[in-house]
């Protein structure tokens, strides 16, 4: 704002350039920034929730996240997708967040075979993520009962983003003051004594 009203600067402009002229200074505001976002983050996994649970087709499961949403998640089913390298087995949900539909969530479990349909590895499970700024809600496949209902494990995790910014901020800032000063490096003032 001051250089805006010295100079007459744009808002960007005048960042870029008191960036430039004190590096460290604001590199280290920024570093601290990203370090405080980065401790929030971390605080959330505290109010990690985590659900196990098993349903089967049209079946539903309802509970509330750690910022008091209601959620409710109903299982559209267990289907096989047979392709030449591997055999993949998934569920797929369709959840509300109070009352609101929210994007589908698929997990997997992926079965890799070789060219007689052996398994070749052990069975992978392939999580189902739907993000937000807020949390990140995780499903993961555990496998299908005998009545043929899925097992599934729903769990929220609140601020996992913020873990992310922080660590982006933290490296911004880093980078903004070890970059080299762009006008080469200054001498200092005062006595000059050459060697030969």
């Amino acid at each position: 704002r001051a250089r805006r009203l010295l100079y007459g600067e744009s808002h960007a402009l005048a960042a870029i350039r008191l960036l430039t002229c004190s590096r460290r200074r604001y590199g280290g505001y920024i570093v601290h920034l990203g370090f405080v976002v980065l401790c929030a983050g971390l605080a959330g996994s505290a109010l990690r929730q985590q659900h196990d649970v098993t349903l089967g087709a049209a079946q539903t499961f309802s509970t509330r996240d750690p910022w008091g949403h209601t959620w409710t998640f109903m299982s559209l089913g267990v289907s096989n997708d047979e392709q030449l390298n591997r055999i993949v087995r998934f569920v797929a949900l369709s959840p509300t967040r109070d009352g609101r539909p929210q994007p589908f969530i698929r997990s997997e479990m992926r079965l890799h075979v070789d060219a007689f349909r052996e398994s070749a590895f052990a069975p992978s499970t392939v999580p189902g993520i739907l993000r937000n700024w807020r949390e990140d809600v995780y499903v993961v496949f555990t496998g299908v009962s005998a009545d043929g209902r899925a097992g599934m494990s729903i769990s929220f995790n609140p601020l996992v983003s913020w873990d992310w910014c922080g660590g982006v901020l933290m490296l911004l800032g880093g980078l903004i003051v070890l970059w080299p000063p762009l006008g080469g490096a200054h001498r200092e003032a005062g006595y000059l004594a050459e060697i030969p």
